[in-house]
């Protein structure tokens, strides 16, 4: 357990080392992604919140927290798969957004900017949600947006889906999440269909952030591991040289026994071959967390909360109570994964301020 003492020695940490330079988090879902079920409206009494009812919003506490605290949905291995209390229970997770939700994460956190994520549905298109997020966040500099590629866009004309969503919601990145949109990344046209966006990242020198592991929790259960990371291998990641980011170490939904028998040597591999991949650390157990620290170099590690699927102040807690576990410099490693690395690869390198 990590004592809720400890917690808050570890993010005024975060805050003194943030200081001009800034403190960021790359991954950020401004709405529920899995079922993708939930509209907001504005809230009559608080500018900046959203709610899909008349429930209260109640600001994040930090309290004691154990090392494997957080949603993992699904996480279980035995047991009937249940996606009647998972999507009540996102449903309460995402009750409300907007920047006064994230603004109190954020605060809590010693967090000054992030990177909004929404992903494409298996079917349709994505320009209600965009929409939607640009009506909410659009006007708060705190936040910057990717998109993600729908099915509907052919593979011919993704550069030009990427060009319009530059124009029209000032994109700085693209996300792609193989297992919600339904991408498999071991078939021919999946290994196609993610070059084709690599191409389209090139052009405009967008960063990639990439879903990497299984996810037990889907409506196309048929779709769960498309993006494990043996399937990320035979893919020409190097068409693009801006960053790739493997998110969640390309180990989501794994325990830490497969994290360092079957996920860790694939990802090693991959990035000793090309210097533009990079990982994040959002979604994982703190032993798995370690295991990582010690075999990735922290230049190539950037700060991604998945929030709010996990609290980004739980993420912060059981990272910084890994790397001190590990004998690395707490500050220096912090400032690297939070700071240094995100501003370089992910605010700059489009040419946004961060």
């Amino acid at each position: 357990m990590i004592s809720e003492k400890e917690i808050k020695r570890y993010l005024q940490i975060v805050r003194d080392l943030a200081g001009e330079n800034g403190f960021y988090d790359i991954h950020v879902h401004p709405f529920e992604i899995i079922f993708d079920s939930v509209d907001y409206h504005p809230s009559n009494l608080q500018k900046g919140l959203y709610g899909t009812g008349n429930t209260l919003f109640r600001p994040p506490e930090i309290a004691d927290l154990k090392s494997d605290s957080g949603l993992r949905p699904g996480r279980e291995k035995s047991g009937p798969w249940k996606p009647e209390y998972h999507m009540i229970n996102l449903r309460r997770i995402y009750s409300h957004t907007g920047p006064e939700v994230f603004g109190h994460h954020m605060a809590l956190s010693g967090i000054d900017k992030v990177l909004l994520l929404p992903v494409a549905p298996p079917n349709g298109i994505l320009d209600r949600r965009m929409e939607a997020m640009a009506g909410i966040f659009g006007e708060d500099q705190r936040f910057s947006f990717s998109s993600s590629v729908p099915n509907a866009v052919k593979d011919h004309d993704i550069i030009e889906f990427v060009r319009d969503e530059i124009r029209k919601f000032k994109i700085v990145a693209v996300k792609l999440h193989p297992n919600i949109t339904g991408i498999d990344l071991g078939s021919r046209s999946g290994k196609e269909r993610v070059e084709s966006i690599l191409e389209s990242c090139e052009e405009f020198r967008l960063p990639l952030v990439v879903h990497g592991g299984r996810s037990p929790v889907l409506r196309n259960l048929e779709a769960v591991e498309y993006g494990s990371i043996r399937n990320f291998e035979e893919i020409h990641w190097g068409i693009s040289k801006r960053a790739v980011i493997i998110a969640h170490a390309g180990g989501y939904g794994c325990d830490p026994i497969e994290m360092e028998k079957e996920i860790l040597p694939v990802l090693k591999r991959l990035l000793s071959r090309l210097s533009n991949l990079m990982i994040d650390l959002s979604g994982l157990e703190m032993e798995s967390l370690a295991l990582v620290l010690r075999d990735v170099d922290v230049k190539r590690i950037l700060f991604g909360s998945d929030a709010l699927y996990a609290a980004p102040w739980t993420v912060l807690a059981k990272l910084a109570h890994a790397i001190k576990g590990t004998g690395m410099g707490l500050e220096e490693t912090l400032m690297q994964i939070g700071s240094v690395n995100p501003s370089k690869f992910i605010f700059k390198e489009t040419g946004i301020k961060a």
